[in-house]
């Protein structure tokens, strides 16, 4: 985790890592089913009351809205969260049939180092997988 000194400097670290700035805002804004998230993307969102700062608003690469529909103009903040990752996950399964950006070799290492993290036994359950995998592949 790496705490930033300025919304700025976060945003051009971002930037330099190829990431395009998507700030959540009413106005001004494409719906999120228009956006293709097979790219990457930070989605900003602001707070409940005030939305995202003027400072984002201002750098962001593209502005985002979840449409609703009905008497309240905006989801709670947790919901929209929700929503919206729900979303891009669909999206990026719809459009390069798979959701995650890893090959094999990285799932694998991930997937060995939660078991490592979380599981007493974890070297059993890595030589089980690994003896499992290539029964798989005979």
């Amino acid at each position: 985790m790496r705490v930033w000194n300025s919304t700025g400097e976060c945003l051009e670290h971002l930037r330099g890592q190829g990431y395009r700035i998507l700030a959540t805002h009413f106005d001004h804004a494409r719906p999120l089913a228009e956006i293709d998230f097979t790219r990457p993307a930070a989605l900003v969102f602001g707070n409940e009351h005030d939305g995202v700062s003027r400072e984002v608003l201002q750098s962001a690469d593209e502005r985002v809205v979840l449409p609703m529909a009905g008497f309240t103009g905006s989801f709670n903040i947790s919901v929209a969260a929700a929503l919206c990752l729900y979303h891009i996950q669909q999206d990026r399964i719809r459009r390069q049939g798979f959701h995650g950006d890893l090959n094999a070799a990285e799932r694998e290492r991930l997937t060995a180092e939660f078991y490592l993290r979380s599981l007493a036994p974890a070297d059993q359950v890595l030589l089980r997988s690994r003896r499992d995998e290539g029964a798989r592949q005979a």
